[in-house]
């Protein structure tokens, strides 16, 4: 029995195999730039390059980027139709086009150009195509220069050979560079050559020419001298053929081994081939060859089997028909995808393993297929076909071995208006369909179906059957807009249940209870007691919700209902609601039509905007992201015998084997591909998506982000999550668009994190984006410092300002006082000259006078005695009055005044004055030298008051910045030395010093001790005005 069941899977795998592969058509109106793509490539960063007549364009599996030359943008890419697309290690692509050769730089989303130059370095448009580039050089064809070789890091040219040249008349794959063998290998018009560029030598093969280098065949067919190849593969896929290369013409396929002097295998493919052209070919993961032929389509064929497994050629069938069989290109990418050029309509996208859903082909010409026909009701006979309603097109019966499709309409008994509801086999073979009309019975004798009476149906309402559900004893239930049926196993009417009832349909029966739960269109879930041909409500509960689908799951006990509200897990025992699933838990839309477990416990659920797979012990749901925007019918979900899952809606049927869609594990990146600032392109050195940095200024607090999954399994249908740091809290879904916006932003450091849902409906990593938007100058920390030093200095600005202006008003209030003093010293002394000093000359002549008339004067001592005193008077009135007329410092130094009242002092005192003067004599200003002098006859006044016996000290020192004064005087042993210093600090003669030598701007400092008391008085020289002599 086991090898009868490995033999099933095995016809039933077959079957499958044969069915068509899904295609999606990339066209001008998915924004191509042109059809003729003769050049596609897939990148290391994953996105898809292909050529065109009209630039080069960049897909990401949802929408075209198109780089186009532009004559005013040197960063463009060169002018005329792209030749040839190789990708450097660095990531940088060598794009060649009819003027010249073109390095895409990845870093920044640009172009830069090298033309080929006459010998005097001017430019010559020339078509370029490059097909070999390592980490320093990039080779390529030129239809001037031959096969060049540039070192792009050097900027070096070297001529390889200048015969070599490429034409349009060739195909695309004419040319491989073999590192390895330091040779170049490259068709000719008849047969191939191999150009060693070592030693310059070519070898010819299979040109019918006599110099052709000889070929050992292996295979036993007949070997011509010469054979028209039209394209060059060299196989790359691990396996038996790997390292071979592949030389396509119309004979088929020549197989040489990798010295090419080996013939392994001539492949003829089948006949016929004569007439078309073999342009291009490449291998699969599982040594499958891909072969573009033009004139029919693709090829796909086994090597080791030598056989052809299917042509894939246009057709009605759009969804798995190529746009043309006029192919010009084929590649089969990483993931196993195969990318065509059907020039001139665009790229065909074959999806060769069963990793995706597929819909079911619809040819609108066929009158016996679908016929865009909203499907409801799915039911797999014995024989594998499947049984499909639809809701106003009959029903199909289809072969999903053959793809054969057969329609019954009004011709086979029903009618188009019929709105199949449900389709189900009974437990002894017979075919049911509930729908407008009542039930019908498939007759496999007569191939058509028939209608089933209901006596006890009297209205519209109870024709209108929506399910029917057989019972454990051969019963059916038939649920109407009219209430519930129940018939016997011969569909005779037994019993009219709830007359005033709207049931949905759906239904399911517990045999171990005996209860049967059924939904109420808009109302609720009823459940009712079935014993003796009798159904006895139990009762209701989930108001307001419309039941679309039971499951019942032995592991968790419970059941799991499909509403309108979600998909709701029910205890029966309990009768409450243990949760709803949502939108909120993942699910596409809150509208669930059907359920379907899979072998590993998941839930594969159709919702009214796609599929999705729901984990039951999660809790959680992934939407399948390539279904997205389709809406499903309930009673439209079927597993059948060979496993495929089918689940029908509005837009056709889609199948898919579940555990083939979680074998797809492609790392699909999320890309940034456009960066907006207030609208506009954002400008930087480096393109925003290699980067992942952006700086902008706080004027530019406005940006777009333009989001790409690299998924080629989801039709571009993958949604994003994103998040901004410190704006968004958690991740923001994005509906239906691949943009985000923000407005507005505040000065700051962000990250940008984006994520997507592949076609797995796995997350895809995080792609990070750090912006930083800078505050405005007057708002960073060395602005705020500046200003706090800027008004810190105006502060201190200011209060100067004030203490010399106070300073200055005190300057010229002192001066003023001591031009009044000066003043009134001469004043003073003015009058003691002119009134005393008159008065007491009178008296000292009238005392002359007395003296000479009194004969004997020792008889009058006292008129002597009053002579005396009155010419001391006299002699100290002149003092006095010398003292306190001004001196007239214009006329004499400080140093001559000073001596002078030395030797004065000297003359009328115990103390002995010594003056010592050293350094070259300067001149202050008039005024200051005499405040300076009143200030030193001050001190030597003080002196001669208060000092001792000894020697006393007037030192003037003129230094160069400053004149140094120093009085010394010598202390009375027997004195008080302290009070001495109380007497000579507190005096009005010594507030006067200080007050003149705050005016002078001068240092004043004192200093005593037992022996001397000594003040010191450095005086600055005037800024302006002082002279030396």
């Amino acid at each position: 029995m086991r090898w009868l069941f490995i033999l099933f899977l095995v016809v039933t795998q077959s079957g499958l195999a044969q069915q068509p592969f899904a295609i999606r058509h990339l066209t001008t109106a998915d924004g191509l730039s042109q059809g003729s793509c003769f050049y596609i490539r897939k990148g290391s960063r994953g996105f898809v390059w292909a050529s065109s007549q009209n630039g080069l364009n960049r897909f990401d599996g949802a929408r075209f980027t198109k780089y186009q030359f532009n004559d005013r943008d040197s960063t463009t890419i060169g002018k005329g139709e792209v030749r040839g697309i190789v990708e450097a290690p660095s990531g940088d692509l060598w794009v060649g086009t009819e003027e010249c050769l073109n390095q895409y730089v990845r870093r920044t989303n640009s172009f830069r150009r090298i033309y080929a130059t006459d010998r005097q370095g001017r430019r010559q448009p020339a078509l370029q195509e490059p097909f070999f580039a390592d980490d320093s050089t990039v080779w390529y064809a030129s239809n001037r220069e031959g096969i060049m070789r540039l070192n792009y890091r050097t900027g070096r040219k070297t001529c390889i050979n200048p015969s070599i040249k490429p034409k349009f008349s060739v195909t695309t794959d004419w040319i491989e560079h073999l590192p390895d063998q330091q040779s170049l290998l490259y068709l000719l018009p008849m047969g191939f050559a191999r150009y060693n560029y070592k030693t310059h030598q070519i070898s010819t093969f299979l040109t019918g020419q006599s110099t052709d280098q000889s070929v050992t065949n292996r295979s036993s067919g007949r070997f011509q001298p010469e054979y028209l190849f039209q394209s060059i593969h060299r196989c790359h896929v691990r396996g038996s053929h790997y390292g071979n290369y592949c030389l396509t013409g119309p004979q088929g396929i020549f197989e040489f081994d990798a010295s090419l002097s080996r013939l392994i295998r001539h492949h003829p493919l089948r006949s016929g081939t004569s007439v078309f052209r073999f342009v291009s070919m490449d291998d699969d993961a599982q040594g499958r060859w891909w072969i573009g032929v033009e004139g029919s389509g693709v090829w796909l064929y086994d090597p080791d089997k030598m056989t052809l497994l299917r042509e894939i050629t246009p057709g009605a069938a759009k969804s798995s028909s190529l746009l043309t069989n006029q192919v010009a290109e084929v590649y089969v990418d990483d993931l196993g995808l195969v990318w065509v050029n059907s020039d001139p309509f665009g790229i065909d996208l074959i999806y060769p393993n069963a990793s995706t859903i597929s819909t079911l082909p619809d040819d609108p010409t066929d009158m016996t297929d679908l016929n865009n026909h909203p499907i409801r009701g799915l039911y797999e006979d014995p024989q594998g076909s499947i049984w499909i309603g639809t809701t106003d097109g009959g029903i199909r019966h289809y072969d999903p071995a053959t793809g054969a499709m057969k329609a019954y309409t009004a011709q086979q008994g029903v009618t188009t208006e019929g709105n199949v509801r449900e389709i189900i086999r009974t437990r002894n073979g017979r075919l049911l369909v509930a729908n407008l009309q009542g039930l019908l019975q498939y007759d496999k004798k007569q191939d058509r179906f028939t209608q089933i009476p209901n006596a006890l149906c009297t209205d519209p309402d109870c024709r209108f059957a929506r399910g029917i559900l057989e019972l454990p004893d051969g019963n059916f239930v038939v649920t109407t807009f009219g209430g519930l049926f129940l018939l016997s196993p011969d569909l005779k009417p037994i019993d009219r249940i709830d007359r005033e009832g709207t049931y949905f349909g759906a239904s399911y029966f517990d045999p171990a209870t005996n209860l049967l739960y059924t939904g109420r269109r808009d109302q609720d879930l009823i459940v009712y007691k079935y014993q003796k041909n009798k159904l006895v409500q139990q009762y209701v509960t989930l108001a307001g919700h419309n039941i679309m689908d039971f499951y019942a799951d032995p592991s968790r006990h419970c059941l799991w209902l499909c509403t309108d509200r979600g998909l709701v897990q029910f205890d029966p025992a309990t009768r409450k609601t243990i949760r709803t699933y949502t939108i909120r838990d993942g699910l596409p839309d809150d509208v669930v039509y059907g359920l379907l477990p899979d072998r590993k416990g998941l839930f594969w659920v159709s919702t009214n905007d796609g599929l999705a797979k729901f984990f039951p012990d999660k809790g959680s749901a992934s939407p399948v992201v390539s279904t997205k925007g389709r809406e499903y019918n309930s009673h439209a979900a079927l597993i059948s015998s060979d496993s495929v899952f089918y689940f029908g809606g509005v837009h056709g049927l889609d199948r898919f084997l579940p555990d083939q869609l979680d074998k797809y594990k492609a790392n699909v990146p999320v890309r940034i591909i456009n960066f907006l600032v207030n609208d506009q392109p954002y400008q930087a050195d480096g393109f925003v998506g290699e980067t992942g940095i952006v700086n902008l200024n706080h004027r530019q607090n406005t940006f777009s982000i333009s989001l790409a999954a690299l998924d080629y399994f989801s039709n571009g249908k993958n949604q994003f999550l994103y998040s901004l740091s410190t704006v968004d809290k958690g991740w923001v879904p994005l509906t239906n668009a691949n943009q985000v916006r923000y407005a507005d932003l505040s000065p700051g450091e962000y990250v940008f994190r984006a994520k997507a849902i592949d076609a797995r409906g796995q997350v895809t990593p995080v792609t990070e984006l750090h912006i930083s938007i800078q505050p405005p100058f007057w708002q960073r920390w060395w602005f705020w410092l500046l200003s706090f030093l800027l008004v810190a200095s105006l502060i201190t600005f200011l209060v100067i300002n004030y203490n010399r202006r106070k300073l200055a008003s005190q300057r010229r209030l002192l001066q003023n006082s001591l031009a009044t003093q000066e003043d009134e010293r001469r004043r003073i002394a003015r009058d003691l000259h002119d009134d005393v000093g008159n008065t007491l000359a009178a008296i000292k002549g009238i005392l002359g006078l007395a003296k000479e008339r009194i004969d004997v004067t020792a008889e009058v001592p006292e008129v002597t005695r009053a002579y005396e005193l009155l010419d001391k008077a006299s002699q100290d009135l002149r003092t006095i009055t010398h003292n306190l007329m001004p001196i007239e410092f214009e006329k004499y130094a400080l140093s001559d005044v000073v001596s002078q009242l030395v030797d004065r002092a000297n003359r009328s005192s115990k103390t002995d004055f010594e003056f010592i003067l050293f350094g070259d004599v300067r001149r202050l200003e008039p005024e200051r030298e005499l405040v300076t002098y009143r200030i030193i006859a001050e001190l030597v006044q003080n002196a001669l008051k208060h000092g001792g016996q000894g020697l006393a000290i007037v030192q003037l020192g003129y230094l160069p910045h400053q004149l140094s004064i120093l009085i010394e005087t010598p202390l009375d042993a027997k004195q008080d030395n302290f009070a001495f210093s109380d007497r000579t600090t507190t005096g009005i003669g010594q507030k006067n010093i200080t007050y003149r030598a705050e005016y002078l701007h001068a240092q004043l400092t004192t200093d005593s001790n037992d022996q001397s008391y000594t003040v010191m008085l450095d005086v600055p020289y005037d800024t302006v005005g002082s002279t030396s002599y």
